[in-house]
């Protein structure tokens, strides 16, 4: 059976995978993709126990996302995998915002399967 990847090698994979992705900065501003943000805030959902409502900074220059998750292992500063609006999945899903638990999300936070990646638990927020 093959160990998990450690997390300094899952960082450096989805750093080349973000750069194959996207050689030119400017470009990849205006595309959905996967980016990695830093949660600000963890607040919970009125009347959802599982749901949490979190201000994730993706380095946009705008204001923080607002990104409804179930992730039990988010806090604040948190370094997160995001999908953006417009992200296609692995699955062929596109990430739309939309109403969690009655809250505007604006995009979702990826699993390590998600990703391809092996070791880490489906529900379980990627951390980097």
């Amino acid at each position: 059976r093959e160990a998990p990847p450690s997390r300094r090698s899952r960082r450096l994979r989805l750093r080349h995978t973000l750069r194959s992705h996207s050689p030119h900065e400017q470009h990849h501003q205006l595309m959905p993709a996967f980016v990695v943000g830093i949660v600000q805030a963890v607040s919970p959902v009125t009347g959802k126990d599982k749901l949490q409502a979190l201000e994730v900074d993706i380095g946009s220059g705008g204001d923080p996302l607002t990104i409804v998750t179930n992730a039990s292992n988010v806090r604040v500063d948190s370094r997160v995998v995001v999908a953006t609006v417009g992200c296609e999945l692995r699955d062929g899903t596109t990430v739309k915002k939309a109403a969690v638990g009655g809250v505007s999300s604006e995009g979702m936070l990826c699993d390590a399967p998600m990703l391809g990646w092996v070791g880490g638990g489906a529900g379980a927020a990627a951390l980097v």
